[in-house]
């Protein structure tokens, strides 16, 4: 039998197909054509123009994924039979914020509008593509989709400063191409796709872009963000914009791919590492997902956000408590840069700003100090950004530090 567990081997027949794709036509060309066919299987009918892929057979009817020439299953368009053309955003140079609200009105339906370029057959309108059986050996129609899952989380902020906010998501494993039977986005040979994310806030029915970020920072199965406003372009392409997630609002965030990387030249830039242009696509599977930034009774609060050109600090934190009855919280605070993930590792922090206690703090608006920061000059350096981080209990807030431009 040539058909089990959703794979189809050689020899194959009519027969197998139709139960792979649980449909019941016997013509060949609707068969490769079928809506049926799962788009993110390795090996499908694709726009090829040969008859006959049989000479990259292994002896024992399997593909030889190693071979020099003839990988029909690339198809003609050196794409694997995917098209992203209906949420492609392109040509730009500057301007991504306009690139991206385009974006967001394109995401629709599972898979946000990626689809499959069947064959269509021999004929003097497209040239040869045929419709071949054999394009159906070894075709796996229970892969998985390349997003499995994604969600957000929301904030407890405190008051117009910037946050952090996440994103996680599951993709399929990432392994060498020619060891799988499955595609992800990224294996299309005409791009070179990084991940990033962009944040919206919802106007009536218009989502505004207002950060974004990606670049090397954001490979891998997880993806977390920081320091929006910083990552952010205006249309001009002139200049950085400063937005801040404000408390008691609600935002949109959207995982996507770029088709450049994004260097950070200097604190709060991120340009285009080129002046060619590059391409903004929304991933499949993959929604705007809301989050909301709430404010606690315990707000924290830095009097001096300002690094000197000589890079001193003089800055005071304090917890500033809006409800009625005090409450007593333990807490951890630093100096940290980019590098810091939650762990006071060497190079992460400056360990003489690191400091941990336990305060109660007085109700009805009383404002209590828990840290003077002084720094002077060469304790902070232009190569990283500085944040004040602070530990409240177990919740974690990043209170950036405005440095000056860097020449």
């Amino acid at each position: 039998m040539a058909y089990a567990n959703g794979i189809v081997s050689a020899p194959v027949s009519i027969h197998d197909v139709q139960q792979a794709l649980g449909v019941s036509t016997t013509d060949l060309g609707t068969l490769c054509t079928s809506a049926m066919i799962n788009m993110w299987a390795k090996f499908k009918p694709v726009r090829w123009t040969s008859p006959d892929t049989l000479s990259v057979l292994n002896n024992d009817k399997t593909w030889n994924v190693n071979a020099s020439t003839g990988k029909w299953w690339l198809s003609r368009y050196n794409n694997y039979g995917l098209d992203y053309s209906k949420v492609l955003v392109g040509n730009i140079t500057s301007g991504m914020r306009t690139a991206l609200e385009t974006l967001a009105t394109r995401i629709t339906g599972d898979v946000n509008g990626w689809g499959y370029q069947a064959p269509r057959g021999h004929t003097t309108t497209y040239g040869d593509e045929y419709y071949r059986l054999t394009d159906f050996n070894q075709y796996n129609h229970n892969v998985s989709k390349p997003v499995k899952s994604a969600s957000t989380h929301n904030i407890n902020a405190g008051v117009n400063e910037e946050y952090t906010v996440g994103v996680n998501y599951i993709e399929t494993v990432p392994s060498a191409i020619n060891t799988r039977d499955y595609l992800r986005p990224d294996d299309i040979a005409s791009e070179t796709l990084h991940r990033g994310l962009a944040i919206y806030k919802k106007v009536s029915n218009t989502y505004n872009c207002i950060g974004w970020c990606t670049g090397v920072n954001w490979v891998g199965t997880g993806v977390k963000g920081s320091d929006w406003s910083q990552e952010y372009e205006e249309d001009s392409g002139q200049g950085v914009a400063r937005t801040y997630l404000k408390t008691g609002s609600t935002y949109y965030v959207l995982p996507c791919y770029f088709s450049a990387d994004f260097a950070q030249p200097a604190a709060g830039q991120s340009k285009l590492n080129s002046a060619s242009s590059v391409y903004v696509i929304t991933m499949p599977y993959v929604n705007l997902m809301s989050f909301t930034v709430t404010q606690s009774a315990l707000t924290v609060l830095l009097s001096n956000k300002t690094i000197t050109v000589s890079h001193n600090i003089d800055t005071t934190l304090s917890v500033k408590n809006t409800g009625n009855t005090s409450v007593t919280s333990s807490w951890t605070t630093a100096i940290v840069n980019e590098l810091f993930t939650g762990a006071f590792n060497s190079g992460t922090y400056i360990g003489s700003t690191y400091d941990s206690g336990r305060t109660t703090f007085l109700g009805q608006g009383g404002e209590t100090t828990v840290k003077r920061f002084q720094l002077s000059n060469g304790e902070l350096n232009s190569d990283h950004t500085w944040k004040v981080y602070f530990n409240l209990d177990g919740t974690e807030n990043y209170i950036s530090l405005r440095q000056p431009a860097i020449n």
